[in-house]
């Protein structure tokens, strides 16, 4: 099974959840801080919702009824793409290899990613979109990726019934989203306009080092990206 199909599997009572919540999701949450007392990350994000009740706090108000209903969308997208994290993943490569030159790609990454595939590109027979496809599907289909998303689900046991569980889940995945939108807010955005960036939390430990790798190069070659990218398979 993939990693992407587990998830599915994982999530449909939350998807179900999530579409009778789509409206008044805020108002449930503000009056279920009882509910919701023995779950720390549920009870946090119902609190904060007591800003709509305050002048000049309308903003936050605003940002989580929107957090809300884009976790919503994001579970859709799970059952809507045939393979979601590969889209993840993919989005990320071809982001990071635009406006890339071309170069000679160092032999020791071929370990992890096809060495046929990394000279066809080289040599100008490979276009970057194929490349970044190519490498975005090892990567998602890595053990260390499917152990990084069957860790998250587990977190939170494998099936959500309760309104606890399901908001303390909305706000860990608000928090990691959060977290993206700092530490790389193009590459958010393009999340956010798939409607997915609300699913970033089941591969952060993956790919949130692979980011922090990256930014860190001043200028960032080819060779230094898929280098990035096969550390994580080692």
């Amino acid at each position: 099974m993939s990693v992407s199909s587990y998830l599915k599997q994982s999530l449909q009572y939350e998807r179900k959840f999530a579409m009778s919540l789509d409206k008044g999701m805020e108002r449930i949450a503000a009056n279920s801080v009882g509910i919701l007392s023995n779950v720390g990350d549920g009870l946090e994000r119902a609190s904060w919702y007591s800003s709509c009740l305050m002048d000049g706090y309308q903003n936050v108000c605003q940002e989580l009824k929107i957090e809300d209903k884009r976790a919503g969308n994001a579970i859709a997208q799970v059952y809507k793409r045939k393979d979601v994290i590969l889209d993840i993943f993919y989005l990320y490569i071809d982001y990071i290899l635009k406006d890339k030159e071309r170069s000679r790609v160092k032999a020791r990454v071929t370990t992890y990613f096809s060495s046929q595939i990394l000279a066809d590109f080289t040599a100008g027979r490979l276009t970057k979109k194929a490349l970044a496809y190519t490498m975005a599907k090892v990567l998602a289909d890595s053990a260390i990726v499917s152990f990084s998303v069957r860790k998250q689900v587990h977190k939170k046991g494998f099936y959500l019934i309760t309104l606890a569980e399901y908001y303390g889940r909305v706000q860990k995945s608000a928090m990691a989203a959060r977290k993206l939108r700092t530490i790389d807010p193009i590459y958010y955005n393009i999340l956010y306009q798939n409607k997915i960036e609300m699913l970033y939390i089941y591969v952060d430990p993956i790919l949130g080092d692979i980011i922090k790798r990256i930014r860190a190069i001043e200028k960032p070659t080819v060779d230094d990206i898929i280098e990035a990218l096969g550390t994580v398979m080692r």
